[in-house]
């Protein structure tokens, strides 16, 4: 059995998922210190209407604190998404 990294699209707020045949286990969002039940609960909420664009997106939408999004960060389940959704005319393609 394997043990996955939190995943803010999939992870449930509370609960292991058991994916691939029994094989992997996904941690919910709670298992991460730092992150409580209530702001688990509005990441699952908000992420039902429609994916995260921004880490912003997610801290305005999921009503979650600056600290959520570190403690989300720092454990590399933001990886993914941007800070904000302004997009630079400086970026290199």
């Amino acid at each position: 059995i394997s043990l996955r990294r939190v995943d803010l699209n999939s992870s449930d707020d509370r609960r292991f998922l058991i994916l691939d045949g029994g094989r992997v286990l996904l941690p919910p969002l709670v298992s991460l210190p730092g992150l409580g039940a209530s702001a688990a609960a509005n990441i699952v909420k908000a992420r039902e209407e429609k994916p995260f664009t921004s880490r912003e997106d997610l801290r305005v939408r999921a009503k979650v604190s600056k600290t959520v999004i570190e403690c989300l960060a720092n454990h590399g389940s933001l990886d993914d998404l941007p800070e904000d959704d302004q997009i630079s005319f400086f970026e290199v393609l």
